[in-house]
Parts: structure tokens; C-alpha cells; sequence
């Protein structure tokens, strides 16, 4: 007997995105270049925001935020290597 499809949801829940900053090591035994994490921000959608009564904050600001602390703890290290492209 053939079933009946599943209704869709009117309604889409408010997602949460992460952001991801990650050291790019060169492992040897895989002999790949490997993204290992370190830093992890949560970076909540605008319908997230709005349903607080709150300003949204777009991703691009919320990365911005997060490439600086990154600066702030290590300000002399490069943030990106062309041997890595």
C-alpha cells in the first residue's frame, strides 16, 4: 500500500551557525594539509534574532569580531600563508 508523503512544516526553525577558525597543519603521516580548530563562535541567523526583539548581526560582522580576537591573541603570527593555496 502506497503511503501518503510527509507534509512539509510551514514553519522553519531558527538555525544556529557556527563559525570556524582553524590552523591549517601539514600532517605527515597523511601527507595532507590538515584544518585543525581552535576557535569556535557562535554566529546566530537574523529569525534567530528576531524572535528575541533583538538588532540581527550579519555573518560578515560576527567574522569580522572573530578574525580580531584571533589577531589579539597571536598579532605577530600571519593569518594566512600562500603555500597553503
Amino acid at each position: 500500500m502506497p503511503r501518503a508523503p510527509a507534509r512539509r512544516s510551514p514553519t522553519k526553525p531558527a538555525g544556529l551557525r557556527w563559525l570556524s577558525v582553524q590552523l591549517l597543519a601539514r600532517v605527515p603521516w597523511a601527507h595532507k594539509i590538515w584544518g585543525l580548530p581552535f576557535l569556535t563562535a557562535l554566529a546566530p541567523s537574523a529569525r534567530y534574532y528576531q524572535a528575541r526583539g533583538r538588532q540581527p548581526q550579519n555573518l560578515t560582522a560576527r567574522a569580522k569580531q572573530v578574525i580580531l580576537q584571533v589577531k589579539r591573541w597571536a598579532p605577530k603570527r600571519p593569518m594566512w600563508h600562500d603555500r597553503y593555496r
